[in-house]
């Protein structure tokens, strides 16, 4: 892989990305495996096939951070600019290599269920956890803030964003999966490096940038929008620094384009799922953000899809209830990661409807 100042000319070695793709696979189809065993009930008898896989699974992991492979697709993701469109080798490489890191942390994580709150202790993640602080979580903002906003018109100076390359879209998607994965892991590792100085103004501008050309090419861009919501309140929830970050820069704000999107965000039950969890960590314990989601919305559309939450999750505790029953609103309990109890602790759920609440306004 030999890299040159300009990235549109990178020169990519086709065996390179043969090789990183099976890896990615292979990594994947072991995680898949093991997380199915791993997440087995039917004998509480300790299985020491499952322990021996995690500890060479772990083995593997430490070898691959070792020899610098991390280090070097950092370097890379650091340096790209511009679209990948005309770059096929390239985006190959990106898109296999990003996954592939998603393949060594979802590895890393396989005994863990969804959710950033969860007390489990991942264990043998400590190694890759802690490179990937020291690395800014492999580059992937510079990458996606290369790729999307190099030589691009800035919202003040066009009305409609220019068209972004397939290419381009697929891998800001992969890499955007890749950091939500991580905050599943550690939360506070993913808060600290995503808030720092530097890092938090390409997340800013990256996030604001996408929200504003996903809702002007919303059909085609659904899933990737939702990523963004995701990695948005994963960035803000309980951290009040990181939610100043949100509602500082060029209006409109991260908060108010939130504010702003299509309709069905807060009609279609399943999009509303979907944006309402993140608005509660974007506004929770912040009364600068609490405001502009009054003016722009009203609280007690928060308030009231939290008590909607806790009645539901009443009813899933009782004797006779089935998990994966669907709520008044839509939803079922088997929706993973985008459900409220992944994206914002259960024990503030009470909490956060009383500080949304307009009764509790004086």
């Amino acid at each position: 892989m030999a890299q040159s100042c300009d990235t549109v000319d990178v020169t990519i070695d086709p065996t390179a990305t043969a090789l990183i793709h099976t890896l990615a696979v292979v990594l994947s189809s072991l995680s898949t495996s093991n997380q199915s065993r791993s997440s087995d009930k039917t004998s509480s008898s300790p299985r020491p096939g499952l322990d021996a896989f995690t500890s060479r699974a772990n083995d593997v992991i430490s070898y691959i951070i070792t020899v610098g492979i991390v280090d070097k697709l950092q370097n890379l993701y650091t340096n790209v600019r511009g679209s990948l469109e005309t770059n096929s080798n390239l985006f190959a490489f990106l898109q296999h290599s990003i996954s592939f890191l998603t393949a060594i942390t979802k590895l890393t994580a396989s005994k863990r269920p969804h959710g950033a709150f969860e007390a489990t202790k991942v264990t043998g993640s400590e190694e890759l956890l802690q490179t990937y602080e020291d690395i800014e979580l492999a580059g992937i903002m510079s990458l996606l803030y290369g790729m999307l906003l190099h030589n691009v018109p800035t919202r003040g100076e066009t009305s409609t964003p220019p068209t972004i390359s397939s290419n381009t879209l697929t891998v800001t998607l992969v890499g955007l999966k890749l950091v939500n994965q991580l905050a599943t892991m550690d939360l506070h590792l993913v808060q600290r490096v995503l808030g720092a100085e530097g890092v938090s103004l390409e997340l800013r501008h990256i996030t604001s940038y996408l929200i504003w050309y996903c809702t002007h090419h919303f059909q085609d861009n659904e899933e990737l929008l939702h990523e963004v919501i995701l990695c948005v309140g994963y960035f803000v929830v309980l951290n009040s620094d990181n939610q100043a970050v949100i509602q500082s820069g060029q209006r409109p704000t991260i908060l108010q384009q939130l504010c702003s999107l299509p309709f069905q965000y807060f009609s279609d039950p399943r999009l509303v799922h979907i944006l309402y969890p993140c608005l509660i960590s974007c506004c929770y314990m912040c009364e600068g953000n609490k405001l502009v989601i009054e003016e722009e919305l009203s609280c007690d559309l928060l308030a009231n899809f939290l008590e909607e939450s806790l009645l539901q999750q009443q009813r899933n505790s009782m004797p006779n209830s089935t998990g994966n029953r669907k709520s008044t609103s839509g939803m079922t309990h088997q929706d993973g990661r985008m459900s409220l109890s992944a994206r914002f602790p259960n024990n503030q759920w009470a909490d956060a409807k009383q500080y949304f609440s307009s009764e509790t306004d004086p």
